[in-house]
């Protein structure tokens, strides 16, 4: 839209790497993608807007290799890319069952885009912090103004204040929400000086 033009960008990794996901999260005019290489080893594809040029960046150093039994999600939090990996037990039965029951979570930043080194993990969360009503994994939705806590989503069916400090949690009652229709999946947003009106770009700065 910033050109008003279509154009088809050539990267040198779309052969070698598989997009595992069409959305993607956006920090800094730079947006990532999780995708897998051809070792079945998954890794960050990130594309800048500003350059039109495609760039990988490593996973951080995790607590297992064995990426069956984790499951990941990602935030664009206090203008940094935040990796949340929920660390589950082995599923015994495949079948009935997509991942274990829910361990711990980390919650990494990366700091300095295409470093590895740059990834530094800023709390854990445990299952006994957040009373044992947790049954697979939790996803970050937002910090609050001081800081001091993360609004999380427990299992797509609840959500709670996370205390960073006491290591506490506090259930927020949401109304109108039922048990019966969940999962939910809850995003932030970010106002924009521009809509869409019948499939065109409107401008509305004046």
């Amino acid at each position: 839209m910033r050109n008003d033009l279509w154009e088809s960008v050539n990267s040198e990794t779309s052969v070698s790497y598989t997009l595992q996901q069409i959305n993607a999260v956006a920090v800094d005019e730079i947006l990532y993608f999780v995708a897998i290489s051809k070792d079945r080893k998954p890794v960050l594809k990130c594309f800048d807007l500003r350059t039109s040029t495609f760039s990988l960046v490593d996973y951080p150093e995790l607590d297992s290799y064995n990426f069956g039994n984790m499951s990941m999600s990602w935030r664009n939090l206090r203008g940094c890319l935040c990796l949340l990996v929920n660390y589950q037990k082995d599923v015994v039965d495949p079948v009935k069952a997509k991942c274990g029951p829910f361990l711990y979570s980390d919650v990494w930043e990366l700091n300095v885009c295409g470093k590895k080194e740059s990834w530094i993990k800023v709390f854990r969360i445990r299952k006994n912090e957040i009373r044992k009503h947790c049954n697979r994994y939790v996803r970050l939705v937002t910090y609050s103004k001081d800081m001091k806590s993360v609004l999380v989503e427990v299992d797509g069916i609840w959500y709670g204040w996370y205390d960073l400090v006491s290591k506490r949690i506090e259930r927020v009652p949401v109304q109108g929400l039922r048990v019966e229709d969940s999962p939910y999946l809850a995003y932030t947003y970010v106002e924009s000086l521009v809509s869409v009106v019948n499939n065109k770009v409107v401008s509305t700065i004046q």
